[in-house]
């Protein structure tokens, strides 16, 4: 083969023919290819996989990737040895993650390079030179705050006579443990119930929907006020203990425990307003009657079968009039009262007024009678 300079024809032979062949230097360079070599053992590849330790996995499941750890460990699986892994969160750069033994590494997170809720975690492998892409996303969720009760029925009254008492709810503002075995799972031995004749045992409890959660008990008929606790060792999903009142320190044994009450009633009627029963007034002879959250002034003699104040219900009577009631059964909760303040007698007045003697007398006690002196000496106020 006889080569020219660039420009000119040369000859070759391109055949098993005897006979040389002409090509224009343009043919050839129409004809020839070239591709750049490259050596792919340079090239970094992405980690295979970036996980969350067991150890840092705080959740119900060992394997959820959730943490309620500020600073938790995850262990990256490099595709080759011998290359440095740098750890993201996000697409921000946080570190270099630690050489473990062969593709294994493991990162520790410092505090505060993790937010509270869902962080987007990767890793990518560097050869020293350039870096490779993205390993497949880690979601990480990061959760230390406790969870608390938001809500609970029964409300601030219960009617014995609309439905059985059987029951309460409560509802958490997140999902809590109530499928595990361990110490933070939501039973009966976190809660306490207690009514007018004392302790009331749990059940069981149930998962009504959502994050509303059911405890049932024997039937309760006995008027009064009842109460129910719970917590505060129930945990949520990334094993934080409640934190009912939210200062940041959950699991706290008074602080944190989730309290409610309210009054069960059986009544044939039921004041919610001011009203006056005077003396001549029988319509209500006989009957169960409750006041809620009213004053209820009487006046004189009666008979009822009961008399039940609750949710701050008040009894009374006019001044100077006396109230004298036959009950079978009289029940007055802890924010209710039966008030007689200034209705006594005044001095020298009443059914307890003097006939003779030399004796002074003054106004009525606490809703007395009062009374009277022959003296003209001036008795006490009425209080």
């Amino acid at each position: 083969m006889r080569f020219l300079r660039a420009g000119r024809a040369f000859a070759g032979s391109f055949s098993n023919s005897s006979a040389p062949r002409y090509l224009h230097c343009a043919d050839l360079v129409r004809r020839l290819r070239f591709e750049p070599l490259e050596d792919r053992s340079l090239l970094s590849l992405a980690p295979l996989l970036v996980d969350l330790l067991p150890a840092s996995d705080s959740g119900v499941n060992a394997d959820d990737n959730l943490t309620n750890l500020r600073t938790p460990t995850v262990e990256i699986t490099a595709a080759q040895p011998g290359e440095q892994i740098r750890v993201y969160r996000a697409g921000a750069y946080l570190g270099e993650a630690a050489l473990v033994g062969g593709v294994l590494y493991q990162y520790a997170f410092t505090t505060g390079q993790l937010s509270e809720g869902a962080n987007a975690i990767t890793a990518r492998a560097f050869d020293g030179s350039a870096e490779s892409g993205d390993s497949p996303l880690l979601a990480l969720a990061l959760d230390t705050a406790g969870p608390r009760i938001t809500a609970s029925t029964p409300a601030a009254v219960f009617d014995l006579r609309g439905a059985a008492l059987d029951s309460a709810t409560v509802t958490y503002n997140e999902a809590i443990d109530f499928v595990s075995a361990g110490a933070g799972k939501f039973t009966t031995d976190d809660v306490a119930l207690g009514g007018p004749s004392g302790a009331i045992p749990a059940a069981g409890i149930i998962n009504v929907t959502g994050n509303q959660y059911q405890i049932s008990f024997a039937a309760q008929t006995q008027r009064g006020t009842y109460r129910v606790q719970a917590g505060p060792l129930v945990t949520d999903l990334a094993g934080n203990p409640m934190d009912q009142d939210q200062d940041g320190t959950p699991g706290e044994a008074v602080q944190d425990v989730y309290q409610f009450s309210f009054d069960a009633y059986s009544a044939d009627t039921i004041f919610t307003a001011p009203t006056l029963i005077n003396a001549a007034n029988t319509t209500y002879e006989g009957q169960d009657l409750c006041i809620d959250g009213a004053t209820v002034t009487i006046d004189g003699s009666h008979n009822f079968a009961s008399l039940q104040l609750i949710r701050a219900g008040v009894l009374t009577h006019s001044n100077g009039t006396g109230m004298n009631l036959n009950l079978g059964e009289m029940i007055v909760s802890a924010s209710s009262s039966v008030n007689v303040n200034g209705k006594g007698y005044a001095a020298a007045s009443g059914p307890g007024v003097g006939t003779s003697g030399p004796y002074t007398s003054g106004g009525a006690g606490y809703g007395g009678m009062g009374g009277q002196s022959s003296q003209q000496i001036a008795g006490g106020v009425a209080y």
